[in-house]
């Protein structure tokens, strides 16, 4: 049926279309706002939410290959079930690329953030992708013979619902903490619809069931530009205190009671415009180191201090866990926000990014210019 040929092909060439331009677009935002972050620093949730959209694009391929045959007389049934599973791992990519970007978001509804920040959220996605990929290649390689084609679609459909119910909340989340309640709502509406929109693959006109699913990925795509949008506005209320642009003195003296007082001089703008800040000695020892070693390592490649692995009981480490860091960070906001009038997901995210720059192998360093760092005894 010529008809049926000429719907696919302008599916297939629209997925390729918009699904490659919103892959660059969003791409080169991702781009533009890590540009200046460390290696370690790097947000990648957007860049696995690009991923997810190119999956869309290779999936126009597909449908653009079988469009010539896409009727019951030229494409017999095991041809349908291989075109069916093509499609559904290139539509079970997509979810599992979306899954693997959540964990990256800032805003995470607490009924789920245990879940979404464990240590298993990475190996449960892995592990059900390579189950549910398996399971359908199982089926077009006719291993398992599902009864009917409409059959593979089920694998697809169920972790395509599961990946949406998460991306739903995080996503509503992430609009109404950023103040765009609006957003929200709208992003409410348009994961019931998509949701709709997934069970219709079943259904079996190609029409409406090609119309929902163009209304759903146009729907998706719109939401991921506007996510980024928002965080791109996010940044730029908050932008980081360049190194050169921070200054830190360390004072050590004895008081009237011939005890030792410890405190620094901070400026890190704009959340912290030159204050004291008076700390007990642990921490205040772990923080001169820092500065010291800023100060001596020979090149900013060598300025890291190593965090000791929960694994590993014995060793020589700088530092013994991050709750280290957290008690320097907590003590700054405490002394200069005031106890209990500051967030922990937000203000002291925002002063460890300003001042502590961070690797994937356990690795800190303070991000404040060795120029910029005096210490003083007393």
């Amino acid at each position: 049926m010529e008809e049926i040929a000429s719907l696919y092909k302008f599916y297939g060439w629209w997925q390729i279309v918009v699904g490659l331009f919103a892959f660059v677009a969003l791409l080169s935002i991702w781009q533009h706002i890590t540009k200046d972050q460390e290696q370690g620093q790097k947000d990648y949730g957007l860049l696995w939410l690009c991923f997810a959209v190119l999956a869309w694009a290779l999936t126009g391929v597909v449908d653009i290959a079988y469009a010539g045959a896409l009727n019951t007389s030229a494409l017999d049934a095991k041809e349908q079930v291989f075109y069916k599973g093509l499609r559904s791992i290139l539509s079970m990519s997509n979810s599992a690329l979306i899954l693997l970007a959540l964990p990256c978001f800032k805003h995470i509804p607490k009924v789920i953030y245990h879940i979404i920040k464990s240590q298993v959220w990475r190996f449960v996605v892995i592990t059900t992708f390579t189950f549910s990929s398996l399971l359908t290649a199982l089926m077009f390689l006719e291993i398992i013979v599902p009864a009917k084609p409409a059959f593979i679609a089920t694998v697809d459909l169920i972790y395509a619902i599961f990946t949406l119910v998460f991306l739903g909340l995080i996503l509503w989340a992430s609009f109404e903490n950023r103040g765009l309640k609006a957003m929200a709502y709208l992003t409410a509406s348009c994961i019931a619809f998509t949701l709709v929109a997934q069970v219709l693959k079943i259904y079996p006109s190609d029409f409406w069931r090609l119309c929902f699913d163009c209304i759903f990925k146009t729907i998706l795509i719109m939401l991921f530009f506007a996510l980024a949008l928002s965080w791109v506005q996010e940044l730029a209320k908050d932008l980081l205190a360049k190194p050169e642009e921070m200054h830190i003195v360390f004072l050590q003296k004895k008081n009237m009671q011939g005890k030792f007082e410890f405190s620094t001089i901070l400026t890190v703008p704009p959340m912290i415009q030159t204050q004291q800040v008076f700390f007990t000695e642990k921490p205040f020892e772990l923080f001169l180191k820092f500065a010291q070693k800023s100060i001596t390592a020979p090149s900013e490649k060598e300025a890291w201090l190593e965090i000791q692995p929960k694994s590993v009981k014995t060793g020589q480490y700088d530092i013994k866990d991050y709750n280290q860091i957290n008690r320097i960070l907590d003590n700054i906001l405490n002394e200069t926000k005031g106890p209990n009038n500051w967030n922990i997901e937000e203000d002291r995210h925002r002063l460890k990014q300003a001042l502590f720059a961070y690797q994937k192998n356990r690795k800190v360093k303070l991000r404040v210019a060795s120029e910029n760092i005096t210490m003083k005894a007393g």
